[in-house]
């Protein structure tokens, strides 16, 4: 009965590791630990400055920005508007090339199809417009630059 117990309890833990793992996949936003850059330090380095939030798992619409006190990383534009500390030289990821781009060069397809992430309302960017408008036809939402985001995202706190 005991090994019985034991066997159960194995394969009880691999099917959970496989779930888990199943899910990651299932996320848009998830890339594989390999792609990703982090420039936080210390213990929580892999984490929202903000929320806490896993960065790897929701690096498609990661930002990342510089402050008096050193990077900032965040999991969303929604966690950007959401700190008060001041930043400079904010960017975001380009969920085609997994590579930050100045948001002010940047084009945000806001409100597709595709998960959110600390929010209703998605807003995943793109380092031309052509790619951002072939999102939004094949996922749906509304290609803007980031100011415009930025006010979406600001509605947030709002309600």
């Amino acid at each position: 009965m005991k090994s019985l117990t034991l066997i159960v309890a194995f394969f009880s833990i691999l099917l959970s590791i496989n779930l888990q793992a199943d899910m990651k996949k299932l996320r848009f936003q998830t890339v594989d630990a390999n792609k990703t850059l982090l420039f936080q330090t210390g213990t929580n380095k892999n984490s929202c400055a903000i929320c806490g939030m896993h960065l790897q798992t929701f690096y498609k619409t990661s930002h990342l920005s510089d402050t008096k006190n050193g990077p900032k990383q965040y999991c969303s534009l929604h966690c950007v508007v959401a700190d008060a500390d001041f930043f400079e030289n904010l960017q975001v990821i380009d969920i085609n090339s997994l590579k930050y781009i100045s948001v002010t060069k940047a084009f945000y397809v806001v409100g597709s199809k595709k998960s959110a992430t600390m929010s209703r309302i998605s807003k995943y960017a793109f380092s031309t417009k052509q790619e951002a408008k072939e999102f939004a036809k094949e996922f749906g939402g509304e290609v803007m630059e980031f100011d415009g985001a930025y006010s979406v995202a600001k509605k947030d706190f709002m309600q």
